[in-house]
């Protein structure tokens, strides 16, 4: 008898190999076409970033729908709101439906809500069904080439459409996934197939991505696959030199009723140990991260002696950071100092294992928090957070190293804190929080900007909850849609933030100025090489060199020290 056994794939970063987005750049390449993709975020985030990448997001109309409102039935209502904004959209003359696995099984009664329609120019509107669970006897783009014989050729019609969504942010696993590159675990994301996709616009480490995926038929989710999981992984595992099995779901075997525990139990006692992390390409990114690395600890990490001289670096995730060297000054300064500043889970599983014995722990983003907590009431390890932009920031943080670390004997420079500038004008900082924080820092502590106000973009509740029980007093304004984006803006102010913001507000038309600090949450992979820096004097520089184009610093005023110290290693 065959063996039941699921398909295993490696993902990869080659979108051309994706069919499925293949066929969203043939419907958005049709000028005079709209696409309309409903799907959760997992779905969604992929499709969006393809239409940004070929410059139709004017065409694109993403329809996030949430598990609660596909568990209540109530996508369709979603999905009829989305129609409608198409439909009074000058320079549409088609719409076509890029429907999700989900609306398949849940069974989303497209015929009804066309039907239901105003559409007073009749407007033709089809239905694209997407994903691994689609029974068909063609290839999509096959299908999708019927559809479009049906479609009207105009293809001189130009559609007049500002941007009135902000991008979907990017699911749990894909964030996850992230954050465990440097481990030397072997990651399975429990997917049907098409899931997968969304991790191309990642952001990357500077090695290659290592992530495993399943692919599944729809009879081995419908009739049940957790043993075609275990056999799939174990036969892939073995092959693979890898230490540990970090299980993550989807969409699909989450809404299917999956029972990952009870998988990664019957992998452990089958010889291959696995840890289940919780995700289901719904949650938001941070959320699931956060509480991914405290499972984590929980299962890994036991009371050790401490070590003299061990620094963990938590919170460090590429798609939520970028790349690396934008904290590895900081780890250099620790090496300097005598320290071992590590990033954990970077060195292999049992070095991991060591982080509870360790010192003092630097967080570097708002997902370490919960972690940081965790391990100071478990294992009694003090931390500091936030990553230090400016010469004052650096030397700050500098001291605060020392005095934890009981090596308070550095002579550091004394650099006075700016003294508030006469013009007080308004900056609004939006980006990771805990980064918005250190940035808010650099402007009053370096440049005497005191003006300053802290926002964030999070348009789930469970997000926003997540920042408000790690940041407390600290926790910037949330703002969940491009009209509560809007309100934020002062006109002849200062935005940092993700590139991606300035286009917004282009077309509003403010007078404002604008500095761009890259956000893997908001652009993915898309500014990861841009030339900007945020840790010590080079991000001090970096806003300086802003403020001085800009007029409102000259060479000599407020100049704390920026160019003038010669500090080694600031």
């Amino acid at each position: 008898m065959e063996q039941n056994i699921c398909q295993v794939e490696t993902v990869t970063f080659n979108q051309k190999e994706n069919e499925m987005v293949s066929v969203a750049e043939k419907i958005l390449l049709q000028n005079h076409l709209a696409l309309i993709a409903s799907g959760a975020s997992s779905c969604i985030r992929e499709l969006y970033t393809k239409a940004r990448r070929i410059g139709k997001l004017t065409q694109f109309f993403p329809c996030e729908i949430t598990k609660e409102e596909y568990a209540a039935g109530i996508q369709g209502q979603k999905i009829q709101e989305s129609l409608e904004e198409a439909l009074q959209v000058d320079g549409i003359e088609g719409i076509i439906i890029y429907a999700s696995c989900l609306d398949i099984m849940t069974q989303t009664d497209f015929e009804g809500i066309i039907q239901n329609l105003d559409n007073p120019k009749t407007i033709p509107i089809e239905v694209l069904y997407r994903g691994p669970l689609v029974k068909r006897y063609q290839k999509p783009s096959v299908i999708l080439d019927e559809i479009l014989e049906r479609m009207p050729t105009n293809s001189d019609s130009k559609i007049k459409r500002s941007l009135t969504k902000l991008p979907p942010i990017f699911p749990d696993f894909n964030n996850i996934c992230a954050a465990l590159q440097h481990w030397d675990s072997y990651i399975f994301l429990l997917t049907a197939g098409g899931c997968a996709s969304v991790f191309f616009d990642t952001g990357t480490p500077d090695f290659p991505y290592h992530v495993k995926n399943s692919r599944l038929t729809d009879v081995q989710i419908t009739m049940g696959c957790e043993e075609a999981i275990e056999n799939g992984v174990i036969k892939d595992f073995k092959e693979s030199n890898k230490s540990e099995v970090f299980l993550l779901g989807s969409v699909v075997p989450a809404f299917t009723g999956v029972n990952y525990e009870q998988i990664c139990d019957n992998l452990t006692k089958k010889g291959v140990s696995s840890i289940y992390l919780p995700s289901d390409g719904f949650a938001p990114g941070p959320v699931s991260t956060s509480k991914a690395m405290v499972t984590l600890a929980q299962r890994l990490l036991k009371p050790l002696p401490k070590e003299k001289g061990r620094i963990n670096v938590l919170g460090y995730n590429p798609a939520v950071i970028g790349r690396e060297n934008k904290i590895s000054h900081g780890i250099e300064h620790m090496e300097w100092r005598g320290f071992i500043g590590t990033i954990w889970g970077k060195g292999g599983l049992e070095e991991a294992k060591k982080a509870s014995s360790a010192e003092l722990n630097w967080v570097v983003s708002t997902e370490g928090l919960e972690l940081a907590k965790y391990m100071e009431k478990e294992f009694a390890i003090p931390y500091i957070s936030g990553i230090p932009a400016g010469m004052q920031s650096m030397i700050s943080w500098r001291k605060e190293v020392n005095v934890q670390m009981n090596r308070d004997d550095e002579e550091l420079p004394n650099i006075e804190i700016a003294k508030p500038m006469s013009q007080q004008i308004p900056i609004l900082i939006i980006g990771e929080p805990l980064l918005s924080i250190s940035l808010e820092k650099a402007f009053h502590q370096t440049f005497g900007l005191l003006n300053t106000h802290r926002a964030a973009y999070a348009p789930f509740a469970s997000l926003r909850r997540f920042y408000k029980e790690q940041l407390n007093e600290q926790t910037p304004e949330f703002f969940t849609n491009i009209e509560e984006f809007h309100q934020l803006l002062t006109s002849g102010g200062i935005v940092v933030a993700d590139p991606i913001y300035k286009e917004y507000i282009d077309q509003m038309n403010l007078d404002c100025q604008f500095l761009p600090v890259p956000d893997p949450s908001i652009s993915g992979s898309e500014y990861l090489d841009m030339d900007y820096a945020i840790l010590g004097k080079k991000g001090g520089l970096y806003i300086r060199k802003f403020l001085e184009k800009c007029g409102i610093i000259s060479d000599s005023e407020n100049h704390q020290g920026e160019e003038e110290c010669h500090h080694p290693h600031m």
